[in-house]
């Protein structure tokens, strides 16, 4: 058996870090995943700054990834997958609705938008502004 491709790689990874993902932002109690915590420490991370700061890097790594995933194939369009990012942050966050200790919040799909905006331009713009290689 062959070992897989960068191209692979790089979409398995993308659908893991997917998964991951829709996991802790469905479950009631994300924390448990990551340890023991005292609650004033959640509080002021669910409650403050922290918790868009963790919105918006958890989607800009998405969106870096998709970003990898889809030049490696170069489907779908830029546009195409970025509204499938967007709309999954629709989903995410209109989906935490029921789920107990969890709620739909404005400033939250903020965050995720700016993370996506942001995870995606910059590989493309670093990926733009390479250095070429040498030739011989």
């Amino acid at each position: 058996m062959r070992p897989p491709s960068t191209s692979q790689s790089v979409w398995l990874l993308l659908i893991a870090y997917w998964i991951l993902l829709t996991g802790l932002l469905v479950t009631p109690q994300p924390w448990n995943f990551l340890g023991a915590f005292q609650d004033p420490v959640k509080e002021a991370i669910e409650l403050g700054l922290a918790d868009y700061v963790r919105h918006f890097l958890a989607f800009s790594l998405l969106a870096s990834l998709a970003w990898s995933a889809r030049r490696s194939r170069g489907w779908p369009t830029n546009a195409q997958f970025l509204s499938g990012l967007f709309i999954y942050s629709i989903l995410a966050e209109t989906i935490q609705g029921p789920i107990p200790e969890r709620t739909f919040q404005w400033l939250d799909l903020l965050a995720n938008t700016t993370g996506l905006i942001f995870g995606w331009s910059l590989p493309a713009l670093l990926w733009r502004h390479r250095p070429s290689p040498p030739t011989g």
